[in-house]
């Protein structure tokens, strides 16, 4: 069975409503100071996915979170997904023109804020990657979300996050194909441990991938999709921002 990370019932493959729901498995718990680009997708004043704040009125999320037919809200500043911080409507979603919900590739959708966010310890934007961004296969990255934990001792109300390392392109495209003949795209990067055990989850979508580049945090990629939650041999895949960086900046202008 494959996951969507938005919050929901975990069925099948992902549509183009957010139905799944991915939470971060084997992680730890954080805090908002420690993620502070980190927010709450909300519909309906309930968390629905995440989300990393790249500039004062933008949101970078996945395409099945978010899409221009719909009423969101981000709260921003709380390490809670349900109080705390602040609530902000969002003014206009941009969904990726090449979104295809049937392999979930180009997975990106931006959210213009209806009104431009303060900064401070708890409210940060994460740096975006360059184009020509070298990944290498190994290297730690870390994910955070509040979604499934797997684990009933494991509370998903307080932010959580989990380090995973990046998997090799070609293990996992491998992988996906042989089980369900979905491919890995050069819109999607993988992570995660051959024997499983780490992940993101249910109600993860759409949130942070990051790595520590030249001693600043780089979002390098969107939750998307997956087989289960940490599962062996198969790996969490994301949406890589570096292939949407020219798309992202057209909008936004970062």
């Amino acid at each position: 069975m494959f996951k969507f990370l938005a919050v929901a019932l975990v069925i099948g493959l992902a549509s183009a409503s957010p139905v799944d729901d991915r939470l971060i498995v084997g992680g730890f718990e954080t805090t908002i100071e420690e993620q502070p680009w980190q927010v709450s997708l909300q519909v309906r004043s309930s968390h629905n996915c995440g989300g990393s704040i790249i500039g004062n009125e933008w949101v970078l999320t996945a395409a099945h979170c978010a899409s221009s037919s719909g009423s969101y809200s981000v709260r921003v500043g709380s390490s809670r997904h349900a109080s705390g911080g602040s609530i902000i409507k969002v003014k206009k979603v941009y969904q990726h023109e090449k979104y295809n919900p049937s392999i979930t590739d180009f997975d990106f959708s931006l959210l213009e804020l209806a009104e431009p966010l303060t900064f401070g310890n708890a409210i940060k934007s994460i740096a975006l990657p360059n184009e020509d961004i070298k990944i290498a296969d190994g290297i730690d990255a870390l994910v955070s979300g509040w979604g499934a934990t797997h684990n009933s001792s494991e509370s998903n109300a307080v932010l959580r996050a989990a380090y995973v390392p990046i998997a090799n392109q070609e293990y996992c495209d491998e992988q996906y194909r042989k089980s369900s003949g979905r491919p890995i795209t050069d819109q999607m990067i993988c992570a995660g441990y051959e024997q499983g055990g780490k992940d993101s989850c249910q109600g993860d979508s759409g949130g942070p991938l990051s790595i520590e580049n030249d001693g600043a945090r780089v979002v390098i990629g969107v939750v998307s999709w997956g087989r289960g939650c940490a599962q062996p041999s198969y790996p969490g895949v994301y949406g890589r921002v570096s292939s949407v960086r020219p798309w992202i900046r057209s909008i936004s202008g970062i």
